[in-house]
């Protein structure tokens, strides 16, 4: 017998039926809402009539049942996660509520991961300062969006000869156009913005700290590791929920064998064949759907509770706010930690030293024209003109020289900075193996130093402490470590 063939009434009255029988009224209430949203739905797709029998119906009461015991349930199926399953969202719900029952229970919160999100992904399951020895990345610049309109306007066949060109009247049509064009085409593949930390939220995914530090959320990886080798470093500065960081100019931070990495199902398609390979040796979930919540929800089912899970799945009460946060604090002094130590550092005040120390550093600029200097050595009849007009116009350039020219030439650089790229990483990673158990106490005792110091006497041995974290050279690195030791120890014995 076909259920919903049955008036509306009779077939609540089964409904009730079925509870009297099961002696479970909280199921009479779920199987109700069942049926009903069942009956509901058969209105609603293009008039055609679809079924859900009883025995479908008790079915899904099961499924229902499975998670809402105070256990914790996986959310993940076959290493797939859909943010926007109706029942993954349904077990999210009740892992919040079995944790935040346990938090508050405890009075304390003692589960914490660390989690960053990145495009580049962690070569050798290290992460390392970024800098032009560590990794290159895809940099959006003028150049990138001048060749990038003008490849759109040769798509739509409007591209004038006569100079300059002139955008058309339908800019939308343009930009739609330059939209269809590959994400990085354009773009040089430029060292890294040197910077000596490497930061992290913890329980939070990156996206819902924006108000506090303007980021973009959706990135390509996403790692959640454990806290341990972070507080176990010995150069660890400061952590809240929303940033924790520390320093890798010296020596890497592994990536533990219990790490997790995250990527939106759509975009793995877009990983090379070694990053696979290496993916192989961790936890791969692909998600669809939002990022910050796939990430709150592998939290919540490895029974660490969120500290933003999203408004529409909880609401956070003053209570539970204030153990998460007294909880932090007593995670940071347990560790040596500040707490919520802002790294911006605006005009020497305000925040970490380290943040002023890369403003000094220059790197960057060094390989600004690298390119254009390869398009110089590519393209030896056009030299002056690209040295004269590279940076100010290079749309000039792509019109004289023609849009195919400097699509091969950036095909071609892109290519050897690639490669440059894996030769400059090895480099780095034979530079840093030599440092021997003595040499790593130095650097954490001078570290140390630094940062008790609290800028104190920086002025006078601001060029020490800039080799110290900026050279790629361990022997000059030591060398400045033993400068600042001594700095510091004349300075304790005039005190005295």
């Amino acid at each position: 017998m076909n259920l919903f063939l049955l008036p509306l009434n009779k077939q609540f009255s089964i409904a009730f039926f079925y509870g009297m029988i099961s002696k479970k009224i909280g199921d009479v209430m779920n199987l109700y809402r069942i049926l009903k949203n069942a009956h509901l739905s058969r209105k609603e797709i293009n008039g055609e009539i679809k079924d859900l029998n009883l025995q479908e119906a008790v079915v899904s009461l099961k499924r229902e049942e499975e998670f809402s015991s105070s256990s914790i349930v996986s959310l993940t199926q076959n290493g797939v996660l859909d943010t926007n399953d109706s029942l993954t969202v349904s077990k999210y719900k009740s892992n919040l509520k079995n944790l935040v029952s346990k938090v508050k229970q405890e009075k304390v919160m003692t589960d914490f991961r660390i989690i960053r999100e990145d495009n580049i992904f962690p070569y050798d399951w290290k992460w390392r300062v970024n800098s032009k020895d560590t990794a290159r990345e895809y940099a959006r610049s003028n150049f990138a969006y001048q060749l990038r309109m003008l490849e759109a306007e040769k798509k739509r066949g409007s591209l004038k000869n006569d100079f300059p060109f002139e955008i058309p009247s339908k800019r939308e049509d343009l930009l739609e156009e330059m939209g269809k064009l590959e994400s990085t085409f354009g773009m040089i593949y430029e060292p890294v913005k040197y910077r000596s930390t490497k930061h992290f939220t913890v329980n939070t995914p990156l996206e819902y700290t924006r108000p506090y530090n303007q980021v973009d959320g959706d990135r390509l990886f996403t790692v959640i590791d454990t806290v341990d080798n972070f507080c176990n470093s010995g150069y660890g500065y400061s952590a809240d929920y929303q940033d924790a960081y520390l320093d890798v100019t010296h020596e890497p931070l592994n990536i533990s064998l219990d790490a997790i990495v995250l990527i939106r199902e759509d975009r793995y398609s877009e990983l090379n064949e070694d990053v696979k390979k290496q993916l192989q040796e961790r936890r791969v979930v692909l998600y669809r759907g939002d990022e910050a919540t796939a990430i709150n929800m592998v939290l919540s089912e490895e029974g660490v509770l969120p500290y933003r899970p999203g408004g529409k799945y909880m609401e956070f009460d003053s209570e539970l706010e204030d153990i998460m946060i007294h909880s932090m604090q007593k995670f940071c002094s347990h560790n040596h930690l500040d707490y919520a130590h802002n790294h911006g550092n605006f005009n020497g005040k305000g925040g970490h030293f380290s943040d002023l120390l890369d403003s000094y550093n220059q790197e960057r600029k060094q390989f600004e024209k690298e390119f254009g200097q390869d398009m110089c050595s590519l393209l030896p009849e056009y030299k002056g003109l690209i040295n004269d007009t590279f940076y100010q116009y290079p749309e000039r350039i792509m019109r004289v020289i023609g849009l195919d020219k400097v699509e091969r030439t950036l095909a071609s650089y892109n290519e050897w900075a690639k490669d440059a790229e894996k030769e400059s990483r090895h480099a780095y990673d034979r530079e840093r193996s030599r440092i021997t158990p003595g040499i790593h106490e130095l650097f954490l005792e001078v570290f140390s130093m630094i940062r008790d110091s609290e800028n104190e006497f920086f002025p006078e041995i601001r060029d020490d402490i800039l080799t110290f974290f900026h050279s790629n050279i361990v022997e000059e690195q030591v060398s400045a470590a033993y400068r600042i030791r001594k700095y510091y120890w004349d300075k304790q014995r005039q005190v005295h």
